[in-house]
Order: C-alpha cells, then structure tokens, then sequence
C-alpha cells in the first residue's frame, strides 16, 4: 500500500479548507509601491518545493519577510493576501498557486503563544471542527494541519509577527496535496530559508504614500527633504539588511 504522510491521518474529523479568506486584516486603501517587493514574495513562494519523498506529495514552501519594527511587514503581507485571493477566482488562475491565486488564505497572529493559539481555535470552531474547547492546544493544531493537508486546491497560511522560532517550528505544516505556501513575517530570522530582506520607502514611494494618504495636490519643499531623509541616511536598515545577510550566511555553512 501507498505510505501516507503523518498529517493524513493526524486529525480527528476529517474535511479539508474550501473557498475562504479567514483572519486576514482589511486592506488598507493607501497602500503603495512596493511592486517589486510583492513580485519576489510570490516568485519565492511558487520556487519548486521539495518532494516528500515517503507520499510523493508536494512539500510547504516558507518564505520570511525580515524588517525592522514599523517598516511595514504587515501591510505588505495584507496586500499580497488581498491581491493573490481575488486572483484565485480568474480563469487563469485556475491551475492553482503558480497562476498567481489561493483558494484558501488564512492569517494567524504570532507575536506569542497564547495569541495564536487564541486565534488556531477560533479557525477551528468556524471551519465547523467540533469538540475545539475540549482539546488541548496540540491537538487544534493537528486538525489544522490535516485539513490543510487535505486541502487540493492552493493555500496561503500567514504567521504575522512571529518572534520565536521554537513557535514557528512548532505549527508549520510538513505536507500537502496541493501547493502550499507559508509567508512569516518578523523582526528576526527565525526559520531555515531564504529570507526576503524588507528595507524603508524608496524616496518616490514615501511622496507617493504622503500624496495618497494626505489628499493633497502637492507637497511643499519641506516635506519632500523630510520624505527623503530616510533614502539619503537611514543607516539602521543597512545595518537589519546586512545583518540579516550575515546571519542568513551562516545557517547556510
């Protein structure tokens, strides 16, 4: 017989996530830039997984989005959550994640224990998994990863702010039978894999977010220095990026 992978069989009620959008934040409508940061978060995402080499089944892809407190992680991830969601719906999008769309989009906050554990039972009580006060944290865990596991079309499982990487580590899915794909982001690198390295607003961008959010025509000489000071002597996010390098190099060796 066919070995099954663990996560098969780990949970106790069975079904899989069918069309749903849960946890993610609203999009925030001044939103800019940042192009060229979104295409590298989904060319990471749909990079060839690994196989599982036991069911032959398609392994989880990680991609972290390392920065610095305020630099705007979140915002980035809830747009890209929006933005390849509704993608899901187009006809071209329906050969699943390498089109661009996830069927199912789920956000998790992870800035500690206790919060994502609040918000994995709330999944699990509206997805209709019966019995969630009655078990204990471990095991929501696994119905939530054997659903997903079961799950054939793409999915996208957030973990926003994640600070410790024994938590991560501990809720990652190992399997899937479809794509699926895990975004973290977090101040730290905290996972073994590529990160993608988030740094302040380009000088344009930041003059592009004052014009959208402040609904003005124009800015005065003033503002445009200030916008800007941050392209021209913003030396702590060298010092996170270069950092993030060194660290990066060195699970590597």
């Amino acid at each position: 017989d066919e070995r099954r992978h663990p996560e098969d069989f780990s949970g106790r009620w069975s079904g899989a996530f069918t069309n749903m959008q849960w946890g993610v934040p609203p999009r925030n409508p001044h939103f800019t830039g940042r192009r060229a940061t979104l295409e590298r978060i989904a060319s990471g995402l749909n990079a060839p997984g690994e196989r599982d080499s036991a069911a032959g089944q398609q392994g989880v892809t990680t991609l972290e989005l390392v920065g610095m407190g305020g630099v705007g992680k979140t915002q980035l991830a809830v747009e890209f959550c929006h933005r390849h969601y509704a993608a899901a719906g187009k006809p071209e999008a329906a050969g699943g994640a390498s089109s661009s769309g996830y069927s199912v989009v789920i956000w998790l906050r992870a800035e500690t224990a206790e919060v994502l554990a609040a918000d994995l039972r709330a999944l699990a009580a509206d997805c209709g998994i019966g019995g969630v006060q009655g078990l204990r944290n471990e095991e929501v865990v696994a119905e939530v990863r054997s659903r997903l596991h079961r799950t054939r079309g793409a999915w996208l499982l957030v973990f926003d702010n994640v600070a410790s990487r024994e938590l991560l580590e501990a809720h990652l899915p190992r399997g899937c039978h479809g794509a699926g794909h895990v975004l973290v982001t977090t101040r730290e690198l905290v996972e073994r894999s590529s990160p993608l390295l988030l740094d302040c607003f380009a000088p344009d961008e930041s003059l592009e977010l004052l014009r959208r959010a402040g609904a003005v025509g124009g800015l005065s000489g003033g503002s445009r220095a200030a916008s800007s000071s941050c392209g021209r002597s913003c030396g702590r996010c060298a010092r996170d990026r270069e950092s993030g390098e060194r660290a990066a190099e060195r699970r590597a060796e």
